[in-house]
Formats: structure tokens, sequence, C-alpha cells
């Protein structure tokens, strides 16, 4: 539960896909990255964060 964002000894997989994309263009992508959070991190619910991300669907879940 307790990665690291400035380690990459151990990651989660959103974390290691958002590295590989951030070093492809040069660290754009630090903006989005959620420091305010303890543990420091990316998960795919933030992708909605990046301006370049348009909804093409909303899905309500439940019943």
């Amino acid at each position: 539960m307790y990665f690291n964002y400035f380690s990459d000894d151990v990651m989660y997989c959103s974390e290691f896909v958002f590295k590989s994309l951030n070093q492809c263009v040069n660290g754009a992508y630090n903006k989005y990255l959620r420091l305010d959070t303890l543990p420091y991190g990316v998960t795919t619910d933030d992708i909605f964060l990046n301006e370049n991300c348009t909804l093409v669907k909303r899905l309500q879940f439940g019943w």
C-alpha cells in the first residue's frame, strides 16, 4: 500500500504506465501527479485531469 512515486523499486501498474508516458513527453504530465495525498501516486481515476481527455461515455454502476 505504501508505494513511493519517487522510487522505481515497486510500482502500481498505472504508475508504470504514467511514468513511461511521462518520460516520452519529457515530464509534461508531472502537473497531473497528485502530491497532496499520501502515499503519492498515480491512478487511472485521475485521467480526467488531463485537458486532452474528453468524455466518451458516462456509465453509472449500481442497482
